[in-house]
């Protein structure tokens, strides 16, 4: 983050930002790489605009497709993908969809086996943030969106419902 401030700041040094996404990039496109350094990397790529979310995205889904050790990476690259570039996720949407679609592809084994590591990523948002990408994600998926009203109601909501109105009616009978 310091390199970028530098080469972004002082025009005087003339540091070339064509060399320092270059390198960039380079490091990126080494799969075997550090996945906090890649993701970071990434970051600064998308910050000077070397990069697209789709690249980006493309390369947690390398992560998260790959074999068990490979999907424990996804979380530090996220690290990093946050720590340089955090309005990256809050900006964009075809990224937001990308990392919900991949983890909803996951079979439950794996999901709970990086969980931790996906969580640790996202305490780099701060609550209201949070509420902005869950808000989001609810979108995305549909949650906000009202039942249609010409739908039965579930048979199990419908038990439920029935019971919770005996109960209501009983304690009613006792007040009168």
């Amino acid at each position: 983050q310091t390199l970028v401030r530098v080469a972004l700041s002082f025009d005087a040094a003339r540091l070339d930002r064509a060399l320092l996404a270059a390198r960039l990039q380079e490091m990126g496109a080494l799969p075997e790489g550090n996945p906090t350094l890649r993701g970071a990397g990434y970051g600064v790529l998308y910050s000077l605009g070397a990069t697209r979310e789709r690249v980006v995205a493309e390369a947690l889904d390398a992560y998260l497709q790959g074999d068990d050790d490979e999907a424990l990476r996804a979380g530090p690259f996220l690290d990093g993908l946050f720590l340089s570039a955090r309005n990256i996720f809050l900006g964009s949407t075809r990224l937001l969809r990308v990392v919900n679609a991949v983890l909803g592809r996951l079979d439950w084994a794996r999901f709970k086996r990086i969980l931790p590591d996906l969580r640790r990523a996202f305490t780099q948002f701060i609550p209201t943030e949070i509420d902005q990408i869950g808000q989001r994600v609810s979108e995305t998926v549909g949650l906000d969106a009202p039942p249609p009203r010409d739908l039965p109601v579930p048979p199990a909501l419908a038990a439920l419902a029935a019971e919770s109105d005996r109960d209501v009616a009983a304690v009613l009978d006792a007040w009168g």
